[in-house]
């Protein structure tokens, strides 16, 4: 029919057991949140270049690092498949490694003529060198608030969030753009990241997720999210979901500035988990496109491998 546009499916769910969402972690999370302020101090960050020229570019591309050398040159073989000359950079660096520092101010004025590099001197807390997961989190959620809120600049339409470990496929670019193009509907959209979780979880899956949800009737209307289930793994094709992973993620940035990124949201905690729920809220659409299938990147043992 003409005028018809392609359509997407509602992602099925399916239950492999807990994921991030059990009550001794939700309640680690809090814990963190409540009993460990220092696990993020404000103090420790600070602006080390910047070179802004934003009017006319087409996104805002972030990044934070937490020193993963092992694998930046598969991210920037990714990061060079994105029109690069059309984005303003802001990269987060959490190394506290001076050469790796070096690295990142050499790599961003010889290939971006718009750019802001963040140094943070908080500990890092990472998959490679914790399995602490709620203070990851904890992290996390600090880190892309204080990027996302404060540092890209507003007036450009789309923000791209790629994660130092994950390298994007050829046609990242097209695909998950013609989504947004097509679906004003959408506000984010993601291709396909799988989890490297290692302590609880042997086999590799897709951070994608649905929420099932309770209020109550009467007395408060406390909403609670009783369950995060995952979306079934498919070849190609879009799902509208709850909620996925930041690692290759495309968003209309006049809605990160007006949700904002939250923590801590009816019981749903992790950075990626709030930001979906609560667009879903706002009414808008989370689509992950699964034919835009990346690479995530971790280190176990000293091998470097890819889920």
């Amino acid at each position: 029919m003409a005028g018809t546009r392609p359509g997407f499916q509602h992602g099925r769910s399916i239950w492999t057991g807990p994921y991030a969402s059990d009550e001794a972690e939700v309640t680690a999370v809090m814990d963190v949140e409540r009993f460990h302020p220092l696990t993020h101090d404000d103090t420790l960050v600070r602006i080390v270049c910047q070179k802004k020229k934003c009017k006319g570019k087409r996104f805002n591309l972030v990044t934070p690092f937490a020193g993963k050398a092992f694998c930046f040159t598969d991210y920037m073989r990714g990061l060079r498949r994105l029109p690069l000359a059309d984005a303003h950079v802001v990269w987060w660096d959490n190394s506290n490694d001076p050469v790796f520092q070096r690295k990142l101010l050499r790599t961003l004025k010889d290939n971006f003529d718009s750019y802001m590099l963040v140094e943070d001197k908080n500990r890092q807390h990472t998959v490679e060198t914790t399995t602490e997961y709620a203070k990851i989190s904890y992290r996390c959620h600090r880190i892309y608030k204080t990027l996302h809120e404060h540092m890209t600049c507003p007036d450009i339409p789309l923000t791209v969030n790629i994660e130092d470990d994950v390298e994007v496929p050829a046609g990242t670019w097209e695909r998950l753009t013609g989504v947004l193009d097509t679906y004003p509907e959408v506000g984010t959209v993601v291709g396909s990241c799988r989890s490297r979780r290692l302590k609880d979880r042997t086999a590799h899956v897709p951070i994608a997720f649905t929420f099932e949800r309770s209020q109550s009737i009467g007395g408060d209307g406390e909403v609670n999210v009783r369950d995060r289930r995952l979306v079934q793994e498919k070849t190609f094709g879009l799902d509208a979901i709850g909620a996925a992973h930041m690692g290759c993620w495309f968003t209309r940035t006049n809605l990160i500035r007006r949700i904002g990124m939250n923590f801590g949201v009816d019981g749903v905690f992790g950075q990626d988990l709030c930001w979906g729920y609560q667009l879903n809220l706002a009414g808008h659409k989370f689509v992950i496109d699964w034919s835009v299938k990346t690479e995530h990147y971790y280190q176990h043992n000293g091998e470097k491998l890819s889920a």
